[in-house]
Order: structure tokens, then sequence, then C-alpha cells
């Protein structure tokens, strides 16, 4: 078969950054997106809508069966948004916040650079969304340290991935009204 596009893994899609660059996105008919996303989107034409909580294990297994499904468009891109800042500063910070944070904003991405590793086609890109937090601290230490593993997870993938000319990146958007 004839290669109709891309495809490109929008996590995040949610809220400000996700929809936006999902909305940009989808213009483009030679591109078919998959959004991932806690709230409800209907899907169109280049748009699959994955909705649910990324840190429950059956979206990735859902994930995978959508990008085998999508005919034609092999994977060209993942986009790691997703994220949560919880908590408050290392006196008074709930372990439990601490792992909702690592597991979003470092589990999910390492989970999903694992799908990407298996489905991508060579020449990808995948990007991660971290925070200057990472490298400067912050109020919230579990998110500044969720992010610092980000980057690190980035470097790891990227290594590993650059031989197959898949570009891997950080980016660091810092503070946002979300």
């Amino acid at each position: 078969m004839e290669n109709k596009g891309r495809l490109i893994v929008i996590t995040g899609i949610s809220s400000s950054l996700g929809t936006a660059l999902c909305d940009k996105l989808t213009e483009n008919k030679s591109i078919h997106i998959i959004g991932i996303g806690r709230n409800v989107h209907d899907s169109t034409e280049n748009y699959t809508h994955l909705q649910g909580d990324l840190t429950d294990n059956k979206i990735m297994i859902k994930l995978r069966e959508i990008i085998v499904s999508i005919n034609n468009y092999p994977l060209f891109g993942l986009v790691n948004i997703a994220g949560v800042s919880l908590g408050e500063s290392i006196e008074t910070m709930d372990i439990d916040d601490w792992n909702k944070m690592m597991d979003l904003n470092l589990n999910v991405p390492m989970k999903l650079c694992k799908i990407a590793a298996k489905y991508m086609a060579d020449g990808g890109r995948i990007i991660n969304v971290g925070s200057p937090v990472g490298w400067t601290g912050a109020n919230k230490p579990g998110y500044a340290a969720s992010k610092a593993g980000l980057h690190g997870l980035t470097m790891a993938v990227a290594k590993k991935l650059g031989p197959r000319n898949i570009l891997v990146n950080t980016i660091l958007p810092g503070p946002m009204v979300t």
C-alpha cells in the first residue's frame, strides 16, 4: 500500500498546549493524530481520540492497537505533553502526590517512548515537554524531580534511537496559564 501520510501521537490534548497543537496539526490532512486526554473529543477523518487516564496500562494496550490498525500512516511523531504539578514544599509534601507526578510525568513518557521505539518509522520525532524547573529546582520538589528525570529519559532514548535517525528532544516552554 502507498503511504498516505504520517501518524503523530499527542498526550495531554485536554488542555492548552496539547489542544492547540492538536488543532493545528489536524489542519494538515496528510497527518493523522491520535490524541490522548481525559476529556471526551470527537474523532474525525484524520483524528482518533483516546480518552482515559494515561497511568492506566489499558490505555497503552489500546494505543498499540490503534497504531497498528491505522493503515498507510506510519508512526512518525510522539509528543509527550501530559503532566501534573501537585503538592507543596519538601516539608509538607505528600508521598501520594510525589508518586502521581512520577507516574504521569516520567513513567508514562517512558512507556510511550518504548512503544515509539517499536513502531516508529526511521526518521521519526519524539518531543518530551519538560520544564526549566528540572534544572533550576522549584518549590514543588516532586515536579522538579520528575521533569529532571524526563530530560534524562530523553537523552537515553536519543542515544538508543539516534542510529535510526529518530530525533528525541526535551523542550522547555516555561510557565503557562492552563
